[in-house]
């Protein structure tokens, strides 16, 4: 129907504002496929607005660059403590994984 997303390989019907979210609500993720140039009207509570996108509010200010502009990852974040299956870089300050110390992809160089 109007206003309506089918969620094709699963046979239902979705709001159509929940399409390209930033969150799978069909199935088979097809609500979040092919989303070039296309702007959400709004982004819930519990989400972000990324660009042209939502991203879930637990990615802000958790140490990672989500969103290409870095608006997730304000100078007003301050510090956070890394957890114990994570490495500080020294010139970001930024928390990444441990396996990902010395594995020549240079993340703490962002």
């Amino acid at each position: 129907g109007l206003g309506q997303f089918l969620c094709a390989r699963d046979q239902r019907c979705i709001n159509a504002s929940l399409r390209c979210d930033g969150i799978y609500d069909c199935q088979s993720m097809e609500d979040e496929q092919n989303c070039a140039g296309i702007v959400p009207t709004y982004c819930r509570a519990d989400q972000f607005r990324c660009g042209s996108t939502c991203i879930p509010m637990a990615w802000r200010c958790d140490g990672h660059r989500d969103c290409a502009d870095g608006s997730d990852e304000p100078s007003t974040c301050g510090a956070r403590n890394c957890s114990s299956d994570e490495f500080r870089c020294q010139t970001s300050g930024t928390c990444i994984p441990k396996i990902w110390v010395c594995d020549s992809d240079g993340e703490c160089l962002v």
